[in-house]
């Protein structure tokens, strides 16, 4: 009993005093060396909001944590709070507390038409981290031995030091205009534009189900015109952005039938607050490489658009800068029957003949729908309905 008294108080100091998921506001270690592992930040992330002073923070689902990556979580005045699958009520919870940040000039919100979905609903404990839950903080911080493990990783790179850091670690935020030609550089075929016909059908078959039987949440549209109102009442700039998408994932979303509910989400949004959308079938969805899979954007992807917003010089090399920049488009109230309008003919001209993103999404609504069923996604009533 005494030694595992022993072990656990020694655990429990080591944590605190090395503050690897800085839960709390001291430092013993350099920032350059923290890290934050996609998949762990929604155990970091809602300490980590609480006990940084960022000027400008990231918000949204995993398309803005990977695509606009930070290594650290929160370096050069930038905090990337973005949730993977993050839900309206969490990333307004995450808002409340950005809000209480003095230093807070700036919120650049990714928002995804997924999260408006009725059975997108917050993770329990993500939101009981998020509302101050001092019996989990306790034990995700203090008496975890995931902390100590991260902990040991933080010394270790500590211990290395800079020259063995990897070079996104070591870039300012947002990425400066040579690594990010650098990266489209050493990037060119990998991703998802290394997916032949085959391994793309089957990356699509876990995609679609988001998609399916698609009903806005009676709660979503409020929520978010709540987050934009406390936003805009605290005097903070709001950019809002949609983010890119591949034309696998729109082919998803429109052979579920969900390509008019698209439009319409686009045109709530517009009744509430402007915003820039890199979504639809634009140049940026149809080239592969651009992505790191079905869903995801590159991180020079996201740092280009950052980079954008921020007014920083524009990424020229080659054509990759314009391809992303040239599909954006600025949506306000006055010009969104424009906009939608001219959305509604780019879909209709990217699919006037059977092209590799139609096929794909075809064969994985015809070979995944029994496996669907059987994970209890889909009742076996549920009929393919491509269009």
């Amino acid at each position: 009993m005494l030694s595992l008294a022993a072990f656990t108080g020694a655990m429990v100091l080591i944590n605190f005093l090395f503050n690897p998921y800085r839960a709390w506001r001291h430092r013993l270690i350099d920032g350059i060396y923290y890290r934050v592992h996609v998949g762990r930040e929604r155990v970091i992330t809602p300490y980590m909001i609480r006990t940084v002073e960022p000027s400008t923070v990231l918000l949204g689902s995993s398309r803005v944590l990977m695509g606009m990556s930070i290594d650290q979580g929160f370096k050069d005045d930038y905090l990337n709070a973005a949730l993977s699958a993050a839900s309206l009520p969490e990333i307004s919870r995450e808002v409340d507390l950005a809000l209480r940040n003095p230093r807070l000039k700036r919120i650049i919100w990714g928002v995804d038409f997924f999260a408006f979905e009725r059975r997108w609903v917050p993770d329990p404990n993500t939101y009981a981290r998020l509302r101050g839950n001092l019996r989990l903080r306790v034990l995700d911080t203090l008496l975890s031995a995931g902390a100590l493990d991260a902990t040991f990783h933080l010394l270790d790179r500590a211990i290395d030091g800079r020259h063995d850091l990897p070079a996104n670690a070591l870039q300012p935020i947002p990425w400066s205009r040579e690594f990010i030609c650098r990266s489209f550089a050493s990037d060119e075929g990998m991703g998802l534009a290394s997916l032949g016909p085959e391994r793309a059908a089957v990356h699509v078959r876990w995609a679609i189900p988001m998609y399916w039987n698609y009903q806005f949440s009676s709660t979503a549209m409020p929520t978010f015109r709540e987050i934009v109102a406390k936003i805009r009442r605290a005097n903070v700039e709001l950019i809002v952005f949609l983010p890119p998408m591949s034309q696998y994932e729109l082919e998803s979303l429109r052979q579920n039938g969900q390509w008019g509910h698209f439009q319409q989400w686009k045109r709530e949004l517009a009744r509430t607050t402007p915003y820039f959308d890199f979504s639809g079938y634009n140049q940026l969805a149809h080239t592969d490489r651009m992505f790191r899979d079905l869903m995801h954007m590159q991180p020079e992807v996201g740092h280009t658009i950052l980079r954008h917003f921020l007014g920083d010089p524009d990424v020229t090399c080659g054509a990759n800068g314009r391809i992303v920049l040239s599909s954006e488009l600025t949506v306000n109230p006055g010009n969104i029957d424009r906009i939608l309008a001219l959305q509604d003919q780019r879909e209709q001209m990217a699919n006037v003949e059977p092209n590799k993103y139609y096929q794909a999404v075809a064969r994985a609504l015809v070979q995944g729908h029994g496996d669907w069923v059987k994970m209890g996604w889909l009742h076996t009533e549920d009929k393919t309905h491509t269009n």
